[in-house]
């Protein structure tokens, strides 16, 4: 079924799965925001996980400032066990400048906020957090569905809400203030260290071409997304190619499948700091908590229209921009 899980991990503790990834101008400065732990994995893997995020995780934004899809800055959340209240402790730290290595063993972290789930921490930088169960702003309608059979009506999720302010990035930035964010999840294990489990750039991308692909899925969620292009290029090009060729809506198939891929991969997604997101057919910059991304998506793969439903009824205007679940 779509939007299951994609791997056994997240399958067994959803609270390592990342559902989205939205970057867009916020109130004061940038807003990255990652959402776990959807109640509508529960339904469909028929396992309910813990409430809450995983204390032996790491949830990480990764940024690329230079443009070869490697991270230069990680802003890393952690958090403790939860509580009677239902609140768990959190910290953020970020790395600056670091080598590629997931795991950053060697990278010394700088610790930019301690509080709890729940309620809004601001560092002294003006950098803040929220974090806590919110309504997913999203659904998707595949016909003439009632809202009760909207795959996501009325669903929730974990939020990571994270706002920096423009002074805190721009000094990091090129002269065009382009950057690229991913996220990613690690659970610690007792062999290996930090084990990476689900890494989220574009959106859809797991869906829709590691549904039925575990090993793909696994493969692209524990390797850096500078190896994309070499380790997945002409897998992707070639699922597009079938999937245009079905259809028959294009001259060159194989030649479609490629510019697909090259658009795509790395799994990195771009932003200029200051800027409107948005994420459409005729430009991807960010993505904004109102736009239609899986409308764009399966537009894009099948290169014909697909229309998807959006709720925007859990968007607030102002931090932490979701509203409680319904």
């Amino acid at each position: 079924m779509l939007y299951e899980p994609d791997s056994p991990v997240t399958r067994d503790d959803t609270r390592l799965n990342i559902a989205d990834l939205y970057v867009f101008r916020g109130e004061e400065g940038t807003v990255f925001v990652m959402n776990v732990n959807h109640s509508f994995f529960a339904d469909v893997t028929g396992k309910q996980s813990p409430a809450g995020y995983h204390p032996e995780a790491r949830y990480e934004f990764r940024l690329d400032t230079d443009g070869d899809a490697r991270e230069n800055v990680v802003y890393r959340f952690t958090f403790g066990e939860l509580d009677n209240s239902g609140r768990q402790a959190l910290t953020l730290q970020a790395l600056y400048d670091t080598a590629s290595a997931l795991s950053h063993a060697e990278t010394e972290n700088v610790t930019i906020l301690e509080g709890v789930t729940g309620q809004t921490v601001t560092a002294p930088s003006g950098t803040r957090v929220w974090t806590g169960r919110a309504g997913d702003p999203s659904w998707i309608d595949t016909g003439d569905l009632s809202a009760a059979e909207r795959p996501f009506a009325r669903q929730s999720v974990y939020t990571i809400v994270l706002e920096v302010p423009d002074d805190e990035l721009q000094p990091m930035l090129a002269d065009d203030q382009r950057f690229t964010v991913w996220a990613l999840t690690s659970l610690v294990t007792g062999v290996d260290g930090w084990q990476p489990v689900k890494r989220v750039g574009f959106p859809m991308i797991h869906p829709l071409f590691a549904e039925f692909d575990e090993q793909w899925g696994e493969e692209l969620n524990h390797t850096p997304p500078a190896d994309d292009t070499v380790n997945y290029g002409k897998q992707l090009a070639s699922a597009i190619a079938a999937l245009v060729a079905a259809y028959g809506n294009v001259l060159d198939p194989q030649a479609y499948g490629a510019a697909f891929a090259a658009r795509f991969l790395p799994d990195v997604l771009p932003y200029t700091l200051g800027t409107q997101a948005v994420y459409g057919f005729l430009e991807i910059n960010g993505r904004s908590l109102i736009d239609n991304a899986p409308n764009v998506m399966f537009s894009m793969a099948t290169n014909t229209p697909v229309l998807i439903g959006l709720d925007n009824s859990t968007m607030t205007a102002a931090f932490p921009y979701f509203r409680e679940p319904s």
